[in-house]
């Protein structure tokens, strides 16, 4: 899916499904580059346990592929970016988990709440694993219906909404107050067929996008 050499701070994700859940473990690894040389990145592999342990953990509210992608994508691009942004390897533990949201949300409120509700969920279920992710994100995706002038052919937004909670948050807030993401959701709609969604939250991790088409 991915070359297997890039710049320092790249790594690549294996993906694994296994367990009554059916759900998928992924690991991001990465090696430290020697004196002005690239870093040579292994090859995916199947995640075992020791591994997974020693592994920063993020936690994703879903299992769909493509959205698990995104997020590969966009924690590559942040970790090449940021060198200290989760440095070492970085395990994916995708949960499938209630959004609280309509299966399409047609309301900017009922996707931003589908996306927090993801987070939180995701995160507390790692919690009662006996895990600790060090990031929890939600992907919801909705459509909006717009008003345009009848002869521009412009139809509905499809807009993507994306929420980030932390283990600082899980530390710092009561059970209840953490059911809110200690982060804004960052949102962005464009025009179908093309759904866009911005990678994370509009304060820590506002600029790395990625496009997918319709579907997603």
């Amino acid at each position: 899916m991915h070359d297997s050499r890039g710049s320092q701070g790249e790594a690549s994700i294996s993906q694994c499904r296994g367990g009554r859940s059916g759900r998928v473990s992924a690991r991001l690894r990465r090696r430290a580059a020697r004196a002005g040389a690239h870093d040579r990145m292994s090859p995916p592999s199947r995640a075992t346990g020791p591994s997974r342990s020693r592994a920063t953990v993020v936690a994703v509210g879903t299992t769909r592929q493509p959205k698990l992608d995104a997020v590969e994508l966009v924690l590559r691009e942040l970790r090449e970016r940021f060198p200290d942004f989760l440095p070492g390897e970085l395990g994916l533990e995708p949960r499938q988990v209630p959004s609280g949201a309509p299966s399409t949300p047609t309301t900017t409120e009922e996707t931003m709440r589908g996306a927090r509700n993801r987070a939180t969920n995701a995160f507390e279920l790692l919690e009662r694993e006996g895990i600790t992710p060090a990031l929890s994100i939600g992907l919801e995706g909705g459509i909006v219906a717009r008003t345009a002038p009848r002869s521009s052919n412009r139809g509905p937004l499809s807009l993507t909404v994306i929420a980030v909670s932390t283990a600082e948050a899980a530390q710092s807030r009561s059970p209840k107050s953490l059911r809110r993401p200690c982060s804004s959701p960052a949102k962005i709609s464009a025009p179908l067929p093309i759904a866009i969604s911005s990678g994370g939250t509009s304060r820590d991790m506002r600029e790395p996008s990625v496009c997918s088409r319709k579907g997603w």
